[in-house]
């Protein structure tokens, strides 16, 4: 059972990796094409990169 919750662990911690690396992608402002940079792709990439990163926290802390 022990071997399950780490597995689904390891599952969703991929998947919140995934999360952080594309908010951090996202809320760059390099990562935008030169006059087009919407403020709701910012707004999106941060929350991508907090809700991952409290995400790992609260999986693995919580």
């Amino acid at each position: 059972m022990s071997f399950l919750i780490l597995f689904g662990k390891l599952v969703v911690s991929f998947l919140l990796l995934v999360a952080v690396i594309v908010g951090a992608l996202m809320a760059n402002p390099q990562w935008h094409s030169g006059n087009y940079r919407p403020a709701a792709g910012y707004a999106s990439g941060f929350i991508f990169f907090i809700g991952g990163l409290a995400g790992f926290y609260l999986l693995w802390f919580g």
